[in-house]
C-alpha cells in the first residue's frame, strides 16, 4: 500500500468522562475516496476536525503526508493547513464578506500573494466555482441573502477552490434538494479527486455517495463499526451495519 496521505493511529477523543471518538485507527492513501457514515453523534464531524487539524485527539497520533500533528508548530502545521480544504456542517462563513469572497478566501489568505492579478484571478475563479455549484451570478450577495442550502453550496465550492491535497466535507448536501445533492456529490469527485489526493465526505445520503465513495467507513458510538469497499458493507458480518446500509429489513432488532 502506497504511504498514507491521511494516518490516524489509536486516536480518541474525549470530553470528560464523554469519550467522543474511541481508539480510530485509519490509513488512507492518496487516490481515495471515502465516505464516512453514521448515525448522529457517532463523531463524524470531530474526525474531520481532528484530521482538519482544528481537534486536538486526547491521545494517539495524526499524520498528515508523513508530517506529524503533534509535532507540527508555527510555519510546519501553517504549511499542512495550505493542503487540506474543508466545508463545515454549519458553513462557517465570514458574514462581512460577500459570497465570492468567501469562496477565494483561501487562495489569498495565509501569506499568499495579495496584488491586483492575483485577486483578480482568485475572484474569476471563485465565480466559475459558484456557477458550476449552480449560484452563477450570486457572487456579489452577503451570507445574510443566502438560504441555507445556498450558503451550503458556498461553503463547499470554498473547500475545493484550492484543489487541496485532502478535501473534507461534513454532510455537504444537507438540506438540498435531489438535483443539487447530486450535482455537488458530483462536482466534488470530479475537483477534488486525484491520484494524489484524498477526499473525504461525511454524509447520510448513502444511496448517492457509495457510488462516488470507493472505500467506507462506519462510525458507531466513536469506534471504527465497518471500514472497508463501499460495495461490501451489505455483507458485512456485523448485522447493525447491514441495516445501517439498509440489507437488513429489521434496523431496530440488528442494533
Amino acid at each position: 500500500m502506497p504511504t498514507p496521505l491521511v494516518h490516524l493511529e489509536g486516536v480518541s477523543l474525549s470530553y470528560g468522562a464523554r469519550r467522543v471518538l474511541r481508539d480510530l485507527e485509519l490509513a488512507i492513501p492518496p487516490g481515495q475516496v471515502v465516505g464516512l457514515a453514521g448515525p448522529g453523534a457517532a463523531g463524524k464531524t470531530c474526525l474531520i476536525k481532528i484530521i482538519a487539524t482544528l481537534l486536538a485527539p486526547s491521545a494517539g497520533r495524526v499524520t498528515l503526508d508523513g508530517v506529524s500533528l503533534a509535532a507540527a508548530r508555527g510555519e510546519s502545521l501553517r504549511e499542512a493547513r495550505r493542503h487540506i480544504g474543508m466545508q463545515f456542517q454549519n458553513f462557517a462563513l465570514f458574514d462581512s464578506l460577500t459570497a465570492a469572497e468567501n469562496v477565494s478566501y483561501p487562495l489569498l489568505a495565509g501569506g499568499a500573494p495579495r496584488d491586483a492579478t492575483s485577486r483578480a484571478a482568485a475572484q474569476a475563479r471563485a465565480e466559475t466555482l459558484l456557477a458550476e455549484v449552480g449560484l452563477e451570478g450570486m457572487g456579489g450577495l452577503l451570507p445574510a441573502a443566502l438560504s441555507g442550502g445556498m450558503k451550503r453550496r458556498v461553503a463547499v465550492a470554498r473547500a475545493l477552490v484550492a484543489s487541496p491535497r485532502i478535501a473534507l466535507f461534513d454532510d455537504p448536501t444537507a438540506g438540498l434538494d435531489p438535483v443539487n445533492s447530486a450535482r455537488i456529490l458530483q462536482l466534488i469527485t470530479t475537483r477534488a479527486a486525484g491520484p494524489d489526493r484524498v477526499v473525504i465526505i461525511a454524509g447520510h445520503d448513502l444511496d448517492r455517495l457509495l457510488p462516488l465513495a470507493g472505500r467506507l467507513v462506519i462510525l458507531r458510538e466513536g469506534a471504527v463499526a465497518f471500514d472497508g469497499p463501499s460495495g461490501a458493507a451489505g455483507e458485512a458480518g456485523d448485522p447493525w451495519v447491514r441495516a445501517f446500509v439498509g440489507r437488513e429489513e429489521d434496523h431496530g432488532r440488528a442494533s
